[in-house]
Order: C-alpha cells, then sequence, then structure tokens
C-alpha cells in the first residue's frame, strides 16, 4: 500500500492540538491521512485524536489498534505500539521535518506501507 501525505494539508508539530482531523481547519495528522487511505469516512476522523477512537467502524489494520477482549459484552480497542510512536513523531514540537518525515515513513515501512511526503497547493 502507499499512502500519500499532503504537507499542505498535514498538521504536525502542534501537541496538543492535533487530530485525526481537525475540524476547525481541515487539517489531518498522518494517520488522519492513512485513515482515508483504510476506507475511514472524514466524517469518522473529524475531531478525533487516536485510532482507536475509530476502531469500531473496522477499517484500521491489526498492527496499528488492538481489540482488548477483557470485556465479553464490549470490544476495547487499544492504540498499538506503531500507533503510539507514529502519533509522537507526527506531534514532536521540536524534530526536524526531516527528521519527522523519515521517522513516520520508517514506521509505516515496518508495516507494509510506503508513504511519499508531496508539496501540494492549500485551497483558501
Amino acid at each position: 500500500m502507499k499512502l500519500v501525505i499532503d504537507r499542505s494539508k498535514w498538521a504536525r508539530g502542534q501537541r496538543p492540538d492535533s487530530y485525526l482531523l481537525r475540524r476547525r481547519d481541515s487539517k489531518m495528522c498522518c494517520l488522519g491521512f492513512f485513515g482515508l487511505a483504510c476506507g475511514l469516512t472524514e466524517a469518522a476522523l473529524v475531531g478525533m485524536q487516536e485510532p482507536r477512537e475509530v476502531a469500531k467502524f473496522g477499517k484500521w489494520p491489526r498492527w496499528l489498534v488492538e481489540e482488548d477482549n477483557a470485556d465479553p459484552y464490549e470490544a476495547i480497542w487499544c492504540d498499538s505500539d506503531a500507533a503510539g510512536r507514529l502519533i509522537e513523531a507526527n506531534d514532536e514540537p521540536d524534530i526536524s521535518e526531516a527528521d519527522r518525515e523519515q521517522c513516520i515513513a520508517a514506521i509505516f515501512a515496518e508495516n507494509g506501507v510506503e508513504v511519499e511526503f508531496v508539496d501540494g497547493t492549500e485551497e483558501p
């Protein structure tokens, strides 16, 4: 799978104001782009901060969210280690853009996802 992250729509280094899809400006973290690529809708992603918050929609791959079957009546979803590492790399304010992109690409690559960062044109 190939994931394209458009830098003009990418929210990064803005902890704690990072969302899968931020309502006020429609910018996304790297996992927001991935959620869309996995078939989640913008409506499912908007205002959410972690993959586990939308795991009930069943589109994330198992390497990103894990089901905790402790409760026999309701599935409880947890972010995986990889998800936590992606969140940290995306949101860390004190990292260079080159290092951020390299780290995110490496984590996705560990899980069979090729990442391409592009310079799109942000719409006004």
